[in-house]
């Protein structure tokens, strides 16, 4: 006949050592999420630079290839300009063919840019970035993409007249 023995062995784990476990990882996270939300939003300024990057370089190809000027502007229906500076509602990239400052429905799309959220993209020179003929920014200026959570979160795209940009991060607020 066997004896009958205890077992002492467990498999699992008490409510008070669950609830600690828990307990651990909501402080975690609630420590850790401002952070990654900030990563995230630093991640998207940096795409959007990019992106503005990528356009300026296309702006550049298609003006040598044309030889023609070649304009960027906000838009908001991807199709006609806007008249103000908010970029961050996209942008288009398009061919003056009768050299007017305004897009006429001649003219070409050569790209487009959709919008962006919590993001304020602002053209220090006004509406409208162009390109000519041989390739030169018509008007020097600066591009700032900033973050409208996070003020002090900002990227500068500094534009000279040979095209060249030049990325600064900024710690200017978004206005």
């Amino acid at each position: 006949m066997k004896s009958m023995r205890l077992i002492t062995d467990r498999n699992g784990f008490t409510l008070i050592e669950l609830l600690i476990v828990l307990t651990i990882a909501a402080i975690l996270t609630f420590q850790i999420a401002p952070s990654f939300g900030r990563l995230i939003q630093s991640m998207r300024i940096s795409a959007a630079a990019s992106n503005m990057e990528r356009t300026l370089r296309i702006a550049r190809s298609a003006a040598l290839l044309r030889r023609e000027l070649i304009r960027i502007c906000p838009s908001e229906d991807g199709y006609w300009c806007s008249n103000n500076n908010d970029w961050s509602t996209g942008w288009i990239t398009y061919v003056d063919q009768t050299g007017e400052a305004i897009r006429n429905p001649e003219d070409i799309i050569i790209a487009t840019q959709g919008p962006y959220k919590a993001i304020g993209i602002y053209y220090n020179r006004g509406g409208r970035v162009s390109v000519n003929a041989l390739g030169r920014i018509t008007q020097s200026g600066t591009i700032r993409i900033c973050d409208r959570k996070y003020p002090d979160n900002s990227v500068n795209l500094v534009m000279i007249h040979s095209a060249r940009l030049k990325r600064v991060n900024a710690w200017e607020s978004c206005s």
